[in-house]
């Protein structure tokens, strides 16, 4: 069972990413791609929100060619290694599996600026900043990742279940690659 190459599905057509920050919910997600395979991974986040999560990946995953999965840590920056992120930003702060990182992100890039701190700012301006710090996070420092970083952050091998089951979605075995991440062949 081999990874598959998320680049390759997507140009293909065959997966489309969306991204939602509000609840998705088992109508929307049947009704919104019906015929489509899905796969839907929601951040763990409070107790309180994963509880509900919780629910709704038990509806959704009664459906015929629908899974989705809960991440075990807070949300998906939480897999993210922090020298990927300093490479990304220039910003350097730990975390662990529990903290909010887009808001330490958003909170260290503030306070690297000597005039403004993070506490005086409206509510509206801390979503914001911290909206903007979740984007450069999913894409600048995720493509700095590296397989020895994600094997780092992610010794369980979630994301590499998340994958499996996609590329069983899609019906692919996926791509084989060597130690170093390189692709040696493709399949389909």
């Amino acid at each position: 069972s081999m990874v598959p190459d998320l680049g390759q599905l997507r140009a293909e057509g065959k997966i489309l990413f969306k991204t939602s920050h509000a609840t998705v919910r088992p109508s929307l997600a049947t009704s919104t791609f019906v015929g489509c395979r899905q796969f839907h991974l929601l951040d763990r986040e409070s107790a309180l929100i994963s509880q509900e999560r919780r629910r709704l990946i038990d509806v959704l995953n009664q459906f015929p060619d629908c899974r989705a999965a809960l991440t075990a840590k807070r949300s998906i920056e939480n897999y993210l290694h922090p020298a990927a992120i300093v490479e990304a930003s220039g910003l350097s702060f730990s975390f662990d599996d529990t903290e909010d990182v887009a808001t330490l992100a958003a909170t260290a890039q503030i306070e690297r600026a000597a005039d403004k701190k993070w506490e005086l700012l409206s509510a509206r301006a801390r979503r914001r900043l911290r909206d903007k710090a979740k984007k450069w996070l999913n894409r600048e420092a995720v493509d700095r990742m590296t397989v020895e970083r994600l094997a780092e952050r992610d010794a369980q091998g979630e994301i590499r279940s998340w994958l499996l089951t996609v590329a069983q979605l899609t019906g692919h075995s996926g791509t084989r690659r060597n130690s170093s991440g390189q692709t040696l062949d493709q399949q389909s």
